[in-house]
């Protein structure tokens, strides 16, 4: 190969099927890695309680929204618990400020979650 009136050669210390192969097993590990780290994702009880942020999961009825998220409540604060109490929550104000949170957005926030967290 020329290159302004220079020859270079290339050597190829790695045919092309060894680069193939290499690659192919590096994508391989990399899938297996993250696939074992995000493995609980969908399972994870925290990460699965903390939907009730969002107002699109609030149910239709009225009634129903009265005992909705207070379990998961209870899960989110009993996994950080410690930094919650660092930075000085009460929690045992929380169960009643999730009930006025959620009376707050039934009655101010009905154009959905991403309005609602940008203000």
């Amino acid at each position: 190969m020329m290159h302004n009136g220079v020859e270079i050669q290339i050597h190829h210390s790695i045919t092309v099927d060894a680069f193939e192969r290499q690659t192919a097993d590096i994508v391989s590990k990399i899938i297996t890695c993250i696939g074992t780290r995000f493995e609980n994702f969908c399972i994870d009880p925290v990460l699965n309680a903390a939907e009730i942020v969002d107002p699109s999961n609030f149910p239709a009825d009225p009634d129903a929204l009265v005992d909705f998220g207070v379990e998961e409540m209870q899960t989110v604060c009993e996994h950080f618990q410690v930094l919650l109490v660092k930075k000085g929550c009460d929690l045992s104000k929380v169960e009643r400020e999730w009930v006025k949170v959620k009376e707050d957005i039934i009655r101010h926030h009905e154009d959905g979650f991403f309005p609602l967290w940008q203000n």
